[in-house]
């Protein structure tokens, strides 16, 4: 393969491999913030569960990034060059339907952790902007590649990542 779609190739793969931690990143963000907005009514038992949620994501992270990248053993090329090559790599479907399929578990995760909290701080009216921001932060999560949408699954992240850095500010 040459030219363009050796090129097209490359890019894709490069974006897989990133998005791996863009998408990381943006749930960490999440429980972060979180753990701001909810630490002066928080417990023990929202430390731990907090701090489990952030140990599965990284934890996560790095199995799924250090997959990717070595799913070829350290013939990285055979990714982009034909698709015979591709042929010898670990199973590229299924490794990208298990991250899939792990990434929306890890979103419900992130989202459901402060449903008690985020509905119980509602019942004020200073904390609209709260609700806002997770909202926001739901819509980053949940409107992805898994959301039954026809675009590829790289662009999907992308948008998905792209909400998450874009959210508005009330």
């Amino acid at each position: 393969m040459t030219g363009r779609g050796l090129t097209s190739r490359q890019v894709f793969w490069a974006v897989e491999l990133m998005q791996v931690l863009a998408l990381s990143f943006v749930k960490l963000s999440c429980m972060f913030f979180y753990r701001r907005v909810f630490r002066a009514g928080g417990s023990k038992l929202f430390d731990i569960a907090m701090f489990t949620i952030v140990a599965i994501i990284i934890i996560w992270t790095i199995s799924f990034f250090f997959a990717f990248l070595f799913m070829c053993g350290t013939n990285f090329d055979y990714l982009w060059t034909s698709l015979a090559n591709e042929a010898k790599c670990a199973k590229t479907m299924m490794l990208q339907n298990g991250y899939a399929i792990s990434d929306v578990i890890t979103d419900f995760l992130v989202l459901l952790f402060p449903m008690p909290l985020v509905r119980k701080s509602l019942s004020s009216q200073s904390n609209v902007r709260l609700a806002n921001d997770w909202s926001d932060m739901a819509t980053a999560n949940v409107c992805g590649p898994e959301s039954g949408c026809h675009w590829d699954f790289a662009s999907w992240s992308l948008v998905s990542i792209d909400e998450a850095v874009c959210t508005k500010r009330t």
